[in-house]
Formats: C-alpha cells, sequence, structure tokens
C-alpha cells in the first residue's frame, strides 16, 4: 500500500519497506527487495537464506505435539536466573500488558527448569540478564489470551517471540508456510540474476518449476 500518509504519521503492517536481503553493509540493487512492513520485521536481521530455515525449522515444530522435557537444570546459577525471571516476568506481564497469569512464579520455575532450547527454533536459551540477545528466553502468549494458564505459554527465545508478533499460534504457522515458497523463488532468482555462465543459469532454470514469485 503506497500511501504518503504512512510516512508522516505511523507505518501500518502494509507499507512498502526496503529488505536488505543479505544483510549487506553496501549494497547492490540485486540485494535488495520492496516488502511489507510486517514481512521486513518479522524476518528482522536474518539473511534470506537464513531466514528460509529458521521459518522451514518453526513450520515444522509447530506441527509437532508438545514434549516437556525430561531432564531438568541442575546448575545452582540456572536455577537461580530462572527464578528471577520467572518472578519479573509474571510482574511484567501483569504490570506492562494487563494479562493475569494463572499460575504461579513456582510453577512456571518448574516449567523453566526443564526448558533448556526454544520451543519454537530450538536454539539453546540464555537466562542471563543485561542486554537482550536473540536467545534470551521469554514467555510466549500462545494465543494471545488476557487470562493465561500453563497450557497457554510456550518459554521461546526473544527472536522468535517477537517475530511471532501479535499472532495467534496458528496465524504464525500459516503466515510462515504462506511466505516461505515466494521466499525460496525470490532467493532462486536472485541467485539467477548473479550467475554469468550461460551453463549454470540454464541448469538452475530447470531446477525451478516457476521463477516468477509474488
Amino acid at each position: 500500500k503506497w500511501d504518503k500518509n504512512d510516512f508522516t504519521r505511523c507505518v501500518s503492517p502494509n507499507s512498502p519497506t526496503l529488505d536488505n536481503l543479505h544483510i549487506k553493509n553496501t549494497i547492490e540493487i540485486s540485494d535488495i527487495a520492496i516488502v511489507c512492513y510486517k514481512c521486513n520485521t518479522t524476518k528482522t536481521n536474518m539473511s534470506i537464506s537464513e531466514y528460509i530455515i529458521w521459518a522451514g525449522k518453526i513450520i515444522d515444530n509447530i506441527s509437532k505435539q508438545r514434549i516437556v522435557g525430561l531432564t531438568e537444570h541442575i546448575n545452582p546459577e540456572f536455577i537461580k536466573k530462572q527464578s528471577s525471571w520467572a518472578k519479573g516476568t509474571i510482574r511484567r506481564h501483569a504490570k506492562n500488558h494487563e494479562i493475569i497469569c494463572n499460575f504461579t512464579a513456582s510453577d512456571l520455575i518448574n516449567l523453566a527448569k526443564y526448558t533448556f532450547n526454544c520451543e519454537y527454533c530450538k536454539q539453546e536459551l540464555y537466562w542471563g540478564f543485561g542486554k537482550l540477545r536473540q536467545n534470551t528466553s521469554s514467555l510466549e502468549n500462545r494465543d494471545l489470551k488476557l487470562v493465561l494458564n500453563l497450557s497457554d505459554i510456550s518459554i521461546t527465545c526473544a527472536k522468535c517471540n517477537l517475530c511471532k508478533s501479535n499472532r495467534t499460534i496458528q496465524e504464525f504457522k500459516e503466515y510462515l508456510e504462506l511466505i516461505l515458497p515466494n521466499l525460496e523463488k525470490l532467493r532462486d532468482s536472485r541467485e539467477l540474476s548473479l550467475l554469468s555462465s550461460p551453463v549454470e543459469v540454464s541448469k538452475l532454470l530447470d531446477s525451478l518449476e516457476d521463477n516468477q514469485y509474488i
């Protein structure tokens, strides 16, 4: 949506933005794409190839049945950090988001001590304090409810929580399934434009069913 009012007031989800496909410091025309603001903020600071891999993992892991880990953290330092995280998380959700948590800090600590990896992308979680990292542990409201039970939450990395944004878990999965084929076609078409050998171009064209993307 090309609306000049979007640029003078605030950015809407479908406002056009410039995406640095490969996260380069110096970019050429083949390194960029014009995408909506929603897609650009979801991609964050991933290259298009990293984004494709990440999106595939998310779709696969969301589709699987949720399994609570059987191994627990036994390092006292970990347990101390998780305890502080659980108490602070419940307090922040109540204060900043007006969300009621129908579980205690002890309940959340008990869940956290069995959690080593992000439920969505499976990267190892960081339970420390200070500057927010991509893998910093965060409480994810799966279906954007205002009253939460333990079954309504996931412990994910900050990156996945940020990318999911204000979507339900099903909306997030459907969104990634929608854009993943287009991301792959976009990546392949840009790789095609950078090839110099006619033989290489021909081979890549033969491997693509359709070289157009939305």
